[in-house]
């Protein structure tokens, strides 16, 4: 950016931060899950635009009420106090989950309503429809969730706002060109919730046996199984449920390949952000077999430190957004599955599953031996794509590139309405 264009944009920032008193958010408080990590880079994108804390109160929706307290991760919003019965709220921007948007919009506070919400599936229930019908506009991670919004029927203007990577990570150095992969680390971090497939996963590890890879095999599988949104305050439910479920797949193996089982570990402790950023830079393939996300946050968080991604289209849509759509630089961190089209299983924890929506079965099957033979010389291949990724998911660029017009925007409507 020249000069003039900078000092044009800097501008901007002052006349937008001067024009709000205040912008209420509502928020995900469950440290650990997607949305949680959503704000958190959505408030450091605000912040850029001088829309800090004095600026931006935060409203938190739900929270766990032990487990991440202990480890002081709910420290970083202490200073984004919500006052409820405060009158001069010009922007109420809620940053949820569409199962949890109920309520949220104001008519009485908030003067301009703006819902910021990923989906999973190919179609959004009618009542989550009427529901952000209600906002005056929508904010979309990706142009799939976009485009299922308006398939399913929601009618007010729909802006792609992709979500911003936290600083946190992106201040940590890219993984070395020439890193040494001899031995190849897989992981996956999520929930054990069917739609994140995590079954899949083991059963393609487990099949490596076929292809002669053992203990031996300088490979490792780790899987940071963190509790789903029921079980955020039942830890103990949690680590005896994930127990189960592998102890029900070695126990399948015929009894003479239980021994031969590749390098393979399971955490099931939450852990707080600077861990995961640990369990990233500690290996190299972030492999999935989700059968659809809303963007694809760990997976953006795991390609912008250097790390390969294997996954569908559906489990991390942000590459689409990013590269196939917009641009094709040489080579990307991407090993793309194949998928099928399948009903989903209604999920107790996430209202909305309802059985006339389908997501997308991954094949994965042999998908760890393909990816080893090619990782060294992929991660070698990839550093220019990776490094757009920072480029485009930092918090400065979504703020200035996607966030800025859209408050304008909306304050522009606040001043004809006379507010």
């Amino acid at each position: 950016m020249d000069n003039e264009s900078h000092h044009v944009q800097c501008d901007r920032m002052n006349k937008l931060s001067a024009s709000f008193p205040r912008i209420r958010i509502w928020g995900d408080g469950n440290y650990g899950s997607g949305a949680n990590n959503a704000l958190r880079g959505l408030l450091q994108a605000l912040k850029h635009l001088g829309l800090g804390p004095e600026k931006v109160h935060v409203a938190i929706a739900s929270t766990s009420s032990g487990i991440y307290q202990e480890q002081g991760e709910h420290d970083w919003f202490h200073d984004y106090v919500y006052q409820p019965n405060s009158g001069d709220d010009q922007i109420n921007l809620c940053c949820l989950h569409p199962s949890h948007l109920a309520g949220k919009h104001t008519a009485a506070g908030g003067r301009y309503n703006i819902a910021y919400c990923p989906w999973e599936t190919s179609k959004l229930p009618a009542v989550f429809v009427a529901e952000l019908n209600r906002y005056d506009e929508v904010w979309a991670p990706v142009n799939f969730v976009k485009d299922t919004f308006t398939k399913s029927g929601v009618t007010v203007p729909i802006y792609v706002v992709p979500h911003p990577l936290q600083q946190e990570l992106l201040d940590r150095p890219l993984r070395s060109a020439d890193q040494n992969t001899d031995k190849v680390g897989f992981y996956f971090i999520g929930s054990l919730n069917p739609r994140k497939n995590v079954e899949a996963l083991l059963r393609a590890w487990f099949q490596t046996i076929e292809d002669g890879w053992s203990p031996a095999t300088p490979v490792s599988l780790t899987l940071h199984l963190v509790p789903s949104a029921r079980d955020l305050d039942a830890v103990e439910r949690h680590q005896w449920i994930v127990k189960r479920t592998i102890e029900s797949f070695v126990g399948a193996l015929p009894a003479n390949l239980r021994t031969s089982i590749p390098g393979f570990r399971v955490l099931c402790t939450p852990k707080p952000y600077r861990s995961m950023i640990e369990l990233h830079e500690a290996n190299h393939v972030f492999v999935t077999a989700s059968r659809g996300e809303g963007f694809g946050l760990c997976a953006a968080e795991a390609a912008a430190l250097g790390n390969l991604i294997v996954a569908s289209p559906w489990a991390a849509p942000f590459f689409d957004d990013l590269f196939l759509q917009q641009r094709a630089p040489a080579p990307f961190p991407y090993v793309r599955l194949d998928t099928v089209e399948m009903p989903i299983t209604p999920m107790p924890e996430v209202q909305g599953y309802e059985l006339d929506q389908t997501w997308w079965e991954p094949y994965v099957k042999g998908v760890f031996k393909l990816t080893r033979d090619v990782c060294s010389v992929m991660l070698a291949e990839t550093r220019t794509a990776v490094a757009d990724i920072r480029r485009v998911l930092f918090p400065a660029t979504v703020a200035e590139v996607a966030i800025l017009p859209r408050l304008e925007a909306a304050g522009e409507v606040l001043a004809k309405s006379g507010w």
